[in-house]
């Protein structure tokens, strides 16, 4: 009897020993499920990004006025050798490739970098409409990252350096220096300013028409002058004409 009890009691400890090595042990459908459902909300909210930044284009083109908001302006090309930012332009044989690892380190690196600008944009403008658009394309660009690296978890990928570097390290990581402001004008708001300024200094001048003969007599001299404030007591004043009386 105790023989077959203690064959019973390793047999337990045996299958006891089982269910936990399965608990731990992923299940491979339930994991393919989780890529699944991270690479559909990932390829959604990059979506709906790319149409909110459509709209952000034509209020920042308001933005800046003519003649930036022309239909047919055609900005200079920067010469982006001499410039330190990464490139957005890649050969579509060579992305394809790439591994998902290496593919999904460069979104992730072109994503932060674009996050960062958008930020620095906010900070710059004072329209109020463009700044709470801007925060909220930032507002998305942050989850998109916050995807990617979830993504990069699940397929058991190392995260990217940089995303290290955005996480501040004992506090708060100091804000950079905000770009210059710019007040805003819709469009054509500045030529009608103008217009206005320039009606308002022609009334201006019909106002002082009638006074410009007071305005050169006497009392338009300096005050340090005695002569000219009392006329009386000059040469020239009524002594002078007495004299000439009596003469």
């Amino acid at each position: 009897m105790r023989h077959g009890e203690v064959h019973h009691v390793q047999l337990a400890l045996l299958l006891a020993a089982v269910v936990v090595v399965s608990d731990q042990v992923p299940d491979p459908a339930l994991s393919l499920a989780n890529e699944r459902t991270s690479i559909e909300r990932t390829y959604e909210l990059t979506k709906y990004l790319e149409h909110q930044l459509r709209e952000i284009k034509d209020t920042y083109l308001s933005y800046l006025g003519p003649p930036f908001s022309d239909p047919d302006f055609s900005p200079a090309r920067p010469n982006t050798t001499a410039l330190s930012l990464p490139s957005a332009a890649t050969r579509l044989d060579l992305w394809r490739g790439l591994e998902n690892r290496a593919r999904l380190a460069q979104n992730h690196r072109a994503y932060s970098v674009l996050l960062e600008a958008v930020k620095e944009l906010a900070r710059a403008t004072l329209c109020p409409y463009l700044q709470s658009s801007l925060l909220h394309f930032s507002a998305g660009l942050d989850g998109l990252l916050g995807s990617i690296s979830g993504l990069m978890t699940t397929l058991g990928y190392a995260l990217p350096p940089q995303y290290y570097g955005l996480q501040p390290a004992g506090g708060a990581a100091p804000n950079p220096e905000p770009l210059p402001r710019h007040s805003y004008s819709p469009p054509g708001g500045r030529e009608r300013e103008r217009q206005k300024s320039r009606e308002a200094e022609r009334a201006a001048e019909r106002e002082r028409g009638p006074h410009r003969d007071f305005a050169s007599g006497p009392k338009s001299q300096p005050d340090g002058d005695p002569a000219a404030l009392s006329p009386e007591l000059s040469p020239g004043g009524r002594q002078g004409e007495r004299g000439a009386q009596r003469e």
